[in-house]
């Protein structure tokens, strides 16, 4: 009897351990305002890949400009590990434009163009920015310090692109894989504020992209965005 009650304590013991660093988290970010909503990948599972866009007399510019807004004009040649270009008849015999970039392209202008994706940026809320594209939208991490778990935590922040309006639309936190609501701004980091920040900040670059190839200027006019890459549709 006393073999097995000490057998039995052992394994609840152990199963105590296991769970603990899943559990603890969990708990903690509950503590400082965090609230779960449900699973992240919930968010992007039904959504159908978007239909191939086929150009007539496709030709591939040496070079382009894509217009950023505030964050400046840049200027891109063909390079298909990171960005790719396309100019073309489009449907109804529209001129237009094709721009798909990799997730690794899109890491690599948000380092370029913004503070955000830099691991010595001095704003003390978010830093060392990535992007992990989904179906229909990204996760961008960030390393955040929270004073009051006395660690820094790497969440990300849960973007969906909305298509009739054209823009990205923010829907909570991930962390682990658990979507949390944004925290109270009782936290001495005022993460609502942030990502509003953010989330306007993409908007208004989105709303003023513009690109530049071939004599032509072309506007944004769809974007479908994959697992993969990133590709803008503009006419």
């Amino acid at each position: 009897g006393c073999g097995g009650g000490l057998l039995l304590l052992a394994v609840m013991c152990a199963s105590a351990l296991l769970l603990f660093p899943t559990v603890l988290p969990d708990l903690a970010l509950r503590a400082v305002g965090f609230q779960p909503q449900g699973d992240t990948e919930a968010l992007f599972v039904d959504l159908l890949p978007a239909p191939t866009v086929v150009l007539e007399n496709p030709t591939v510019p040496e070079q382009v400009t894509l217009g950023l807004g505030d964050f400046g004009d840049t200027a891109f040649n063909n390079t298909p590990r990171l960005y790719e270009f396309t100019v073309g008849a489009g449907a109804g015999g529209q001129q237009t434009a094709v721009a798909t970039f990799t997730e690794a392209g899109l890491n690599e202008l948000c380092r370029q163009r913004t503070t955000i994706c830099s691991p010595t940026s001095t704003d003390p809320r978010f830093r060392n920015g990535r992007i992990d594209l989904r179906p229909g939208g990204a996760l961008i991490y960030v390393d955040v310090t929270v004073p009051q778990l006395g660690q820094t935590i790497t969440p990300a922040i849960v973007l969906r692109w909305d298509a009739p309006s054209r823009r990205v639309v923010y829907s909570g936190i991930d962390i682990n894989g658990i979507l949390y609501s944004t925290p109270p701004i009782t936290l001495e980091i005022d993460f609502a504020s942030a990502i509003t920040e953010i989330e306007r900040e993409i908007n208004n670059t989105i709303q003023q992209l513009s690109l530049t190839a071939g004599g032509g200027v072309y506007r944004l006019d769809e974007a479908q965005i994959t697992n993969d890459t990133l590709t803008l549709i503009m006419r």
